[in-house]
């Protein structure tokens, strides 16, 4: 019963606020998609697809974005739609080939395929100016603040919402876990550290005081979250999203960071207990006998792992063993690091976990779409005005977390995938703005352009 009524309370201004206008209610979709919990949702018979709030979105977002398209809306191309063709056939010759129930496999191809390319394809055709883009990325940001509240409400109370939305038959979580709506406690840190720089730069960029306080608020929120994961990746993610913000943004970000990291010695020195952890997580990475070594470790040895099985047949070493093979077969191993034999169940390397369920053509296409998205926000990062690069820096930041944390921890989740297809779809709006702006101040004034000026309209249309 109470699924049914956060489903209405949900989806009820999706469809009103879409009625009205669509980058609105697509910015509504943003929020909810990287907040709300998967146990959210209609259950189904386990032979069928489970009705989750996102995959209800997603048919409702479709459903408005076809009517907007015969109305002539929305036109604009779908950018590296060919490398996303090619992911998505590749893995459906995975799943063809699976080693698991072929309904499951089919699950998580609509799960972490189909349903990312579909809200791709949407957020890049919608999302097409720079008040568009802003639009997404503060309900983005605001959606991770949300789960960060919930996380600190659960770190201090041990009450955790999605409790209340999980059966008898789902998998239990860990209760000395804070997860708040992630599943998982890495996965949790992993969202809160991919949108830390977006807020950051959002509080920089606010429009009014209440937008700069409030935004400044989501970003120590974010920031404070990342350690309720009780985990190296999530940190390291806010160093490296620290790092491109110190060399790629203009100086009030950089001042930002600057100032953030004053900040956080201040409070090492006043809690020497959160130094005194960090501290004890270095030493421990760096010894691989201890707990926290050998997780290190683990992580390389999953590709060790991949490699070895997808090279048992020349059909597993082009397609893998399919879509969610990794989660339900057991792997005998010897680990390399250790004197030991133990059985791979965790994947917690989703860049080997993709090696392994769908070779080394689901594997190289994947990694070059990402390289693909991620270079070309790097290279308008680069010749971006000030108005548009620190959107491009908090941007560019975000994915590079995302991607870094891909080693980390396995992304079962759709939060983060729907995160990062928003981002990106925001980058591509402030590259193409920015484009505009170049067109139109060395358009002549007879309406003449040189051949440069061609060639940049022609990447416009066609990026």
């Amino acid at each position: 019963m109470l699924n049914v009524v956060l489903l209405v309370a949900l989806l009820v201004p999706l469809w009103l606020r879409l009625r009205r206008d669509f980058v609105a209610g697509l910015a509504y979709a943003v929020l909810v998609c990287v907040s709300a919990s998967t146990f959210i949702r209609i259950p189904m018979p386990e032979v069928l697809p489970q009705l989750t709030i996102f995959r209800l979105i997603l048919i409702i977002l479709f459903f408005f974005w076809f009517k907007e398209r015969r109305l002539g809306r929305f036109k604009s191309p779908v950018p590296f739609s060919g490398l996303f063709l090619l992911w998505g056939l590749v893995n459906l010759f995975s799943l063809f080939f699976t080693d698991i129930s072929f309904g499951r496999s089919l699950k998580r191809y609509l799960d972490f395929v189909l349903e990312f390319w579909g809200f791709y394809i949407i957020a890049t055709t919608v999302i097409t100016t720079r008040v568009d883009a802003l639009k997404i990325l503060r309900a983005a940001a605001t959606g991770l603040g949300v789960v960060a509240v919930l996380a600190f409400v659960e770190k201090y109370t041990g009450f955790n919402p999605t409790d209340l939305l999980v059966s008898a038959g789902d998998e239990a979580r860990n209760l000395r876990d804070v997860t708040a709506t992630y599943q998982h406690r890495i996965l949790l840190g992993t969202g809160l550290a991919t949108g830390l720089p977006l807020a950051l730069v959002l509080a920089a960029y606010g429009s009014t005081a209440s937008r700069k306080l409030l935004y400044i608020g989501i970003t120590a929120m974010l920031a404070g979250g990342c350690y309720f994961a009780h985990s190296r990746g999530p940190w390291l993610g806010v160093a490296i999203a620290a790092v491109v913000l110190l060399m790629l943004s203009t100086r009030k970000i950089r001042n930002a960071v600057i100032w953030i990291m004053a900040v956080t010695v201040l409070v090492l020195v006043l809690r020497p207990g959160v130094f005194e952890t960090i501290i004890s997580s270095v030493k421990a990475t760096a010894n691989p006998d201890s707990l926290k070594g050998g997780t290190f470790m683990y992580r390389f040895e999953l590709w060790r792992v991949a490699w070895t099985e997808i090279c048992k047949s020349p059909i597993r070493l082009l397609f893998g063993y399919g879509q969610g093979a990794g989660l339900e077969k057991e792997i005998e191993w010897d680990l390399s690091f250790r004197d030991k034999t133990t059985q791979i169940w965790s994947w917690d390397n989703h860049y080997a976990y993709d090696l392994y369920q769908t070779g080394i053509l689901g594997f190289g296409v994947k990694v070059a779409l990402y390289i693909a998205i991620v270079h070309t926000v790097y290279r308008s990062l680069c010749r971006a005005s000030a108005s548009h690069r620190d959107l491009l820096a908090g941007a560019f930041a975000s994915m590079l977390v995302f991607l870094f944390m891909m080693s980390n921890v396995l992304i079962f989740v759709k939060q983060l995938n729907f995160l990062f297809a928003a981002v990106a779809a925001s980058a591509f709006a402030f590259r193409m703005t920015e484009q505009q702006r170049v067109l139109a101040e060395e358009r002549p004034g007879n309406g003449c352009v040189t051949e440069q000026k061609l060639r940049l309209e022609r990447a416009l249309r066609h990026v």
